[in-house]
């Protein structure tokens, strides 16, 4: 009987084995002619303003009359369809790079006759991957190379400059906005690795009257955009017109801001949305308080303005420890005076706070609700005696935050109703 059952299972294992091949193959000749009608095809990598600079793009190409399909990650995940219209991306189960192959598909089926990608993986094999075998993209873009991912592209932004360089794998030219001398000569030796050129640009070499046509995106990214857009004969005339009129990602020119106000105290709760590295963090902050940092909260600031107490939401997530351990580091006692944490990597992120001067009681942590309201979370506040009758309460957060969307909602809950909340 054995002898019987087991040429018959190795015979099944055959045919199974057969057919996932044949139905691979079709599939990938079926991409391979999809990949044939879309030209140009630009993926973009990088560590900051890789959504944002896909976004001007898809716009740039729109007005070209390039018919472009776009795909970005950012903040959410989203297709950008010829006529400018935005599709939500629906994912099930573990994000994966295969995702794009759906992309491409539908970006046939749209009718599309170019295509524009945020890469989705950080991962130097996996960007590889993208380039080599899903998007074969003959121009791409890297923003630059941040602190950021450091478990994937290392711990140094050089490090990550030579993760970031394998998008080069099979393209013509790759254009970068990336600034630091040693930084940029390491990815333009990897680039050149694979045989590719490289177009260096800086949103500082842009004139006065060019940036004043597009003032509310950063200069880096609309240096890269017109380089593109020359190497595709675009003019910058159009290019320039075009950026003004594209989709935004959200929070990217305004972080969401919600007023509760108890008794005679006020807290204001700022979100600066999806924050990966230090330094984008210290230029958020500075934009959105640009006031002395030394000073005691009530203090009046030279400019005569009061300064609030603040509290710093600071959500970690389990699969980027040494992010929240940069994060931790990043934070000091004088620009706030309180921190509350969530997430796995409270109990480092709580040490490496001690370090840097924030007593036992200044740094707590923010229990994780299934639920949670406005009124709650301001009485959790007021647990830690802030002074003054300002209260400033800054999220920092990434968008798989569970708390940090929990917090989010219970805000916007708040947003159509009367601005006071009892104790």
């Amino acid at each position: 009987m054995e002898a019987l059952i087991i040429p018959a299972l190795g015979t099944s294992a055959v045919l199974a084995a057969t057919v996932l091949v044949l139905v691979w193959d079709r599939r990938c000749r079926r991409h391979v002619a999809a990949l044939a009608d879309l030209s140009p095809r630009i993926l973009v990598t990088g560590t900051r303003g890789k959504s944002s600079t896909v976004r001007l793009l898809h716009a740039v190409l729109r007005a070209a009359d390039r018919a472009p399909w776009g795909r970005v990650t950012g903040t959410v995940a989203e297709e950008l369809a010829p006529t400018g219209a935005t599709e939500p991306v629906v994912r099930t189960g573990q994000h994966s790079v295969l995702e794009l192959f759906a992309t491409v598909r539908r970006a046939r089926a749209a009718g599309a006759r170019s295509l524009v990608v945020e890469c989705m993986a950080v991962n130097p094999e996996l960007i590889a991957l993208t380039q080599r075998g899903i998007i074969a993209a003959g121009v791409a873009l890297v923003t630059n190379a941040r602190a950021d991912h450091l478990e994937d592209q290392g711990l140094t932004p050089a490090a990550i400059a030579v993760s970031n360089a394998a998008v080069a794998e099979g393209a013509r030219v790759v254009v970068t906005a990336e600034h630091d001398p040693e930084v940029l000569a390491t990815l333009r030796a990897g680039i050149g690795g694979y045989g590719a050129a490289c177009v260096t640009v800086h949103g500082d070499w842009l004139p006065a009257a060019v940036r004043a046509r597009v003032p509310d995106e950063h200069p880096d990214n609309v240096a890269a955009v017109l380089a593109v857009a020359a190497l595709l004969g675009i003019h910058a005339d159009t290019a320039l017109e075009a950026m003004g009129s594209g989709s935004h990602e959200p929070l990217a020119r305004d972080p969401v801001t919600d007023r509760i106000t108890v008794g005679t105290t006020t807290h204001t709760f700022v979100n600066l949305g999806s924050i990966n590295d230090p330094e984008s963090t210290r230029t958020a902050l500075d934009a959105l308080d640009p006031r002395n940092t030394h000073e005691s909260p009530g203090a009046s600031s030279r400019t005569g303005a009061r300064r609030p107490f603040r509290i710093a939401i600071v959500h970690s997530r389990w699969d980027r420890p040494l992010r929240s351990i940069e994060f931790a580091a990043f934070l000091e006692r004088r620009e706030f005076d309180r921190v509350l944490l969530t997430g796995a990597a409270y109990r480092p992120m709580r040490r490496i706070l001690h370090q840097q001067g924030f007593a036992r009681r200044e740094v707590r942590p923010l229990r994780t609700w299934s639920a949670i309201t406005a009124g709650a979370l301001v009485r959790r506040l007021r647990r830690l005696r802030p002074t003054g009758p300002d209260v400033l309460v800054v999220q920092m957060a990434n968008v798989e935050s569970t708390t940090a969307v929990r917090i989010e909602r219970a805000l916007a809950r708040r947003r159509s109703r009367p601005d006071q909340v009892h104790p």
